[in-house]
């Protein structure tokens, strides 16, 4: 990005990306993160979350899953436990149990 009357072109910091109009740099949305490029925001894969301006998309703690937007994570209610790959919570079998948060 460059800005008005600037002498060169600058790259955003890590978690930006330039405005459509490349004279300043914005923070990609919660649920995004930067290309490697940082020419654009790409989604997070299933079972990662980044909030606004995160350098990466991150797994969640154990027992805990990523919020709708991905933006952040929250704990699996009782009775249920994370998937194996950390996407959604999962009711247990039957016969066994989960309280709040369980992995």
């Amino acid at each position: 990005y460059a800005g008005a009357g600037s002498a060169s072109c600058d790259l955003c910091g890590t978690g930006f990306v330039p405005e459509t109009n490349q004279s300043s740099c914005r923070a990609c949305e919660g649920g995004t993160s930067a290309s490697e490029d940082g020419v654009e925001c790409l989604p997070c894969p299933r079972g990662r979350y980044a909030g606004a301006g995160s350098a990466s998309c991150d797994l969640c703690s154990a027992g805990m899953v990523p919020d709708t937007n991905q933006s952040s994570c929250r704990a699996c209610e009782v009775g249920t436990r994370a998937s194996e790959d950390g996407s959604e919570c999962i009711g247990c079998p039957r016969g066994r149990y989960a309280g709040a948060g369980s992995a």
